[in-house]
């Protein structure tokens, strides 16, 4: 079985919701023999956020920098990147960012749905799980075609969240809408995000995550990630082992499926 030694996801002290520094995370990459990291900071926008935007980006590009110095020669490739929250609602702001600084990795995700944190129970609230879950996937399927990035982060996030309510995901009541979402990805070449967090973890949704990864498939994706999304170094490489026997499930052979990112560009006065 090959072994995944990438993780390009993941959060260091520039996320209000993380505090290891950049160097604390490429030692604990580097201990656990990965080859490729980015470390993929929070821009969020939306009025409820606990950070706006990216404000600190000049600091962390220079951190970045210190850390492919001092990891390169350990054999460690240290990516910048950036995980913007909903950015085709917030077009303008999310292009200026991407615009004034050269990030090696762009990660999109769907925090937001129709003004409620998907954490969080109230998102549910007013409507029928069936109900989110649509408006949910067919959010993925605009932000897909709205906004240009690499990868589509933990489309399954949501799923926590319902599960929690007792309300699971019934994917083939809902295939036609998961589908769409897919057909939408593929299109326009992005990538889709395996996200080890709840792996292995009591109600996971395992076998529903086989499922929509074969349907991805049937939309002609080809390529995937494993992601780890780490806050804390501990968490890095996290249940990849779980993603190694499960991706083969869905007919993704290992390595030859997995995304590869673009080699390093030569960095310059804006990282």
């Amino acid at each position: 079985m090959e072994k995944i030694i990438t993780d390009l996801h993941m959060h260091s002290h520039f996320s209000p919701d993380a505090s290891a520094p950049l160097e604390v995370l490429c030692r604990a990459a580097a201990e656990k023999h990965l080859t490729t990291i980015a470390i993929t900071d929070h821009a969020e926008w939306h009025h409820q956020s606990q950070q706006y935007g990216f404000p600190l980006a000049e600091d962390y590009f220079a951190a970045i920098e210190a850390c492919r110095m001092a990891f390169s020669p350990v054999g460690l490739t240290v990516l910048s990147g950036i995980e913007l929250g909903n950015p085709h609602q917030f077009t303008r702001k999310a292009k200026n960012l991407l615009d004034a600084w050269s990030f090696d990795i762009v990660i999109a995700s769907i925090h937001w749905l129709n003004g409620h944190n998907i954490h969080h129970a109230t998102c549910f609230s007013g409507k029928s799980p069936d109900e989110v879950y649509i408006e949910y996937f067919l959010e993925i399927g605009r932000l897909a075609a709205a906004f240009d990035f690499d990868i589509l982060a933990h489309f399954d996030r949501i799923f926590w969240q319902g599960t929690q309510l007792g309300a699971p995901l019934n994917a083939f009541r809902l295939e036609k809408y998961i589908r769409y979402a897919f057909d939408i990805m593929v299109r326009y070449n992005r990538v889709l995000e395996l996200n080890t967090k709840f792996l292995g973890t009591p109600n996971n949704w395992n076998d529903t995550l086989i499922t929509l990864l074969l349907w991805y498939r049937d939309a002609g994706g080809t390529k995937i990630v494993v992601n780890s999304d780490a806050h804390q170094p501990a968490e890095i490489g996290r249940n990849f082992a779980l993603a190694e026997k499960l991706l083969p499930l869905a007919g993704f052979s290992l390595p030859e499926s997995l995304f590869v990112p673009e080699p390093i560009a030569i960095s310059d006065d804006k990282g």
